[in-house]
């Protein structure tokens, strides 16, 4: 979500045409202190590099896309059970990509989600190399 955000404010700044040394509004420029002051957080997220449990019996992939008119975007989680019915869901990728600048249906945006996740997907179980049992989209 840090970078999309990123994004979608330079999106719109390119749209208002501003040329390189024209100062930004008020608006822009209080939307560009909330952004940076927020970016120092992201020192604080950890991710597990580990992302299936021991020995399991169960792999699955399981992929979400969702649309809005700013942006669109496809994650996809993996979930493993051990024998003992011991199971974790761990997010494993994750694409999003802005709205483009003709503005489109949001069906349209939803398909170009669609698209970007079975790609993702595609992507994923290629490079995990594991004996996936099912793959939910």
């Amino acid at each position: 979500p840090v970078v999309i955000k990123a994004k979608i404010f330079l999106q719109k700044l390119w749209l208002l045409n501003l040329k390189w040394d024209d100062p930004l509004s008020s608006k822009e420029a209080e939307e560009w202190l909330q952004f940076s002051t927020a970016l120092q957080n992201v020192n604080d997220i950890e991710v597990d590099r580990c992302i299936l449990l021991p020995k399991p019996d169960l792999i699955e992939i399981h992929g979400f896309a969702n649309a809005g008119k700013a942006a669109y975007g496809a994650a996809v989680y993996c979930k493993s059970r051990s024998r003992s019915g011991e199971v974790t869901l761990k997010l494993t990728a994750s694409k999003f990509r802005v709205s483009p600048r003709k503005r489109l249906t949001i069906p349209k945006l939803e398909l170009c989600a669609a698209v970007l996740l079975a790609k993702l997907v595609t992507r994923v179980i290629s490079a995990l190399k594991l004996d996936i049992t099912s793959t939910f989209l």
